[in-house]
């Protein structure tokens, strides 16, 4: 566990963004109270194997978060709590068709297999997956991304062309 201690008080503000290497169970260990607002930013360091939960602030002073919300990819589904009043848990979920309803068909069923991917053994496609989930955080990161990896992309240039004669 890689766990960073801060003593005194934390405050991040609106603006702030706290990053958080999940994986390695990053934790920040606060002496004093954390007062937590704008984003928190998720990055896997290894690919979960379902549903996870994660300590990743403790204030032992308290904490407070009202505006504390998660910045992640759309393939990782993440919900912040506080289970008591000193620790802020992150559960989250590694689904890459999560985002189904926003994606186009060839989008979906490369995703579906990168849910299929994640139960191989092998780890083949694991770096790949990885940067998938960690090099985007809105929805048109992610099907920017998956579109790169399909070759719909390049046959749209070459039936324009071919059209164009």
């Amino acid at each position: 566990m890689l766990t960073t201690a801060l003593t005194g008080d934390f405050v991040q503000s609106s603006t702030g963004a706290l990053l958080i290497d999940l994986g390695s169970s990053d934790l920040v260990d606060v002496t004093g109270t954390a007062t937590l607002d704008g984003a928190v930013r998720v990055q896997l360091t290894n690919l979960p194997s379902g549903p996870q939960q994660a300590t990743i602030l403790s204030a032992a002073g308290g904490t407070t978060g009202a505006g504390l919300t998660p910045e992640i990819s759309p393939a990782l589904q993440a919900e912040l709590s506080f289970p008591n009043a000193t620790d802020v848990v992150l559960s989250y979920n590694l689904d890459f068709a999560a985002s189904e309803a926003m994606l186009n068909r060839n989008q979906t069923e490369l995703a579906s297999y990168f849910n299929t991917a994640l139960t191989d053994s092998s780890g083949a496609l694991d770096p790949l997956l990885l940067d998938v989930v960690n090099g985007t955080t809105d929805v048109q990161s992610y099907t920017d991304a998956l579109n790169q990896l399909l070759p719909e992309v390049y046959l749209n240039s070459e039936i324009a062309t071919l059209l164009a004669s």
